[in-house]
């Protein structure tokens, strides 16, 4: 019988270079067990199943500190959710955020707690991966050993951080649409969970906190930082205080599929580009956009596009912000990452290409298919020779496709930035 706890041997786990999306992966052996014993089928603690914890305390600090500083500033690309005791604080949510004087996460919390006269309080911040590229990056490997006996999620990954010192989950007793793999990276957390089923014809708890009379048929999932607690997707459940601060990081994967889902957004996003913020007309001018929208090949773009950005993302709509653009020089050894292979496709008379969940195009030039796929092997290509033996012009379908050496740089340059390659130190 496979207990409740399952242990994994770091020495067993299977480490991928730095740059590339796959940080830290159980081996095949260990996904295959546990696919079949306890995917969907019940709740289980998985100890130490990293050489390392996902993040420390400090990383994750300092990337709230860099998130809420712009939240200060006003960019609300960053949406954390603070609450006290169970109510969330909707006014001057600034002054509770993290901020460089705190230090430390426990400098902030002393800060935090004194400031609330000892009240309890949490953080909650959804599509926490957004503002942590490294936390991705690691997220990704963990998952990509899953994905090979599961599949991509339908719908969607993500992942969201707790952090706080509350007794319980501010939002009570709740279900949700995704199976859970929480991540502990400081304290210890616990997780108090239910089969699906269990509360099939009993009073609707949904959001509550008087669920004590149903502890019995509850099974209690705790781990301490460096342990990954999983539950299936059907499950109720809330979290209780285990002995003050903790700090964990919630992977959540949207099995089931809504394709439904990309063309609404795509849709909303050619919208809004091309009514802009006219309102006049109404339903009838948004009907009319959808329609010629449906005949545009750029629908056509932007859905393969989303297919494919789901695939180099692995799985999650919302990735990290690409790097800060960087001038490739011609002595410039650059590498792709054959664990995290850019991906394209011939759309609309397009190419289509996508690196860690980004999208763009560029024209079906015969030589671009090529340029990747090298660069997908893993082998260091010297940037001044592919620039060099990939410009000039050939012929195509009947077109003649003309390419600088300054544009074919341009492209490994986006590339670069989008992180699909790396450059040699």
């Amino acid at each position: 019988m496979w207990s409740g706890r399952v242990t994994v041997s770091s020495s067993s786990v299977t480490r991928s270079p730095a740059a590339g999306a796959t940080g830290w992966s159980p081996p095949a052996a260990f996904w295959s067990r546990f696919h079949r014993r306890v995917w969907e089928r019940r709740g289980t603690v998985l100890e130490a199943p990293l050489p390392e914890p996902l993040a420390s305390p400090e990383h994750v600090f300092d990337c709230l500190v860099d998130a809420s500083e712009r939240w200060r500033a006003g960019d609300r690309a960053f949406v954390p959710e603070f609450c006290v005791d169970h109510a969330q604080v909707l006014a001057d949510v600034g002054r509770y955020l993290p901020s460089p004087a705190d230090r430390s996460v426990e400098g902030w919390v002393a800060r935090v707690t004194a400031g609330l006269g000892g009240r309890t309080f949490g953080l909650v911040v959804d599509d926490y991966q957004v503002h942590d590229e490294p936390l991705w990056r690691r997220l990704c490997g963990f998952a990509s050993g899953l994905y090979a006996f599961t599949g991509l999620p339908g719908e969607q990954a993500k992942a969201a951080l707790f952090l706080g010192n509350y007794d319980r989950t501010p939002f009570g007793l709740h279900r949700g649409r995704s199976t859970n793999f929480m991540f502990v990276l400081d304290g210890v957390k616990r997780i108090r969970a239910w089969p699906g089923a269990f509360f099939r014809g009993k009073e609707d708890l949904t959001n509550r906190l008087d669920y004590a009379r149903h502890n019995a048929g509850s099974v209690v999932l705790e781990g301490r930082p460096g342990d990954v607690i999983y539950w299936p997707s059907p499950w109720w459940h809330i979290g209780e205080d285990a002995g003050g601060l903790s700090v964990a990081v919630s992977l959540m994967l949207f099995m089931e599929p809504r394709p439904w889902v990309d063309l609404a957004r795509v849709l909303e996003r050619e919208l809004a580009s091309r009514l802009g913020g006219r309102h006049r007309g109404g339903v009838r001018a948004a009907l009319q956009a959808a329609r010629k929208i449906s005949r545009d090949p750029a629908l056509e773009r932007a859905l393969g596009a989303a297919r494919l950005n789901h695939r180099t993302g692995f799985g999650f709509s919302a990735v990290p912000a690409p790097a800060p653009p960087r001038i490739l020089r011609d002595d410039a050894v650059v590498q792709g990452h054959p664990d995290a292979p850019i991906r394209w496709a011939r759309v609309a008379g397009e190419v289509v290409c996508s690196a860690n969940g980004h999208a763009f195009v560029v024209p079906d030039d015969p030589r671009v298919p090529i340029l990747l796929r090298r660069l997908n092997a893993g082998q260091p290509l010297r940037v001044g020779q592919v620039t060099a033996a990939s410009a000039g012009t050939v012929r195509h379908g009947g077109v003649d496709y003309a390419a600088s050496r300054r544009q074919i740089r341009g492209l490994l340059e986006r590339l670069l930035s989008l992180r699909g390659i790396s450059e040699q130190s």
